[in-house]
Order: C-alpha cells, then structure tokens, then sequence
C-alpha cells in the first residue's frame, strides 16, 4: 500500500479543507490522518494529512 504526506501552509479563506479532502478523493486515497490549525493573527492556514 503507498501512502502520501500533505503539508499545507496557505493564507486561510473559506474551503481550503474541503479541496484538500476533494483532492485524496479525485486520487482515489483515504484521509488516515488530518489536522489543522489556524493562526487568526496572520491569518495563516496550516494542515498536515496522511493518506493512502
């Protein structure tokens, strides 16, 4: 089984998890792992997800 490792690190706006999800289901994957974490001071998005 292979498996991928997605590091995000973007300014934060409205649907950026959901084109992460949509992103393992266009490639035929399985989120095992995903968190998140936003810096409301800089307004930063941060997610890091494992998959297969």
């Amino acid at each position: 089984m292979s498996t991928a490792k997605l590091l995000l690190h973007c300014p934060d706006t409205p649907g950026i998890l959901a084109d992460v999800t949509n992103f393992f289901t266009v490639n035929k994957g399985n989120i095992i792992y995903l968190d998140q974490y936003v810096d409301h001071v800089e307004n930063i998005f941060l997610c890091g997800s494992s998959g297969s």
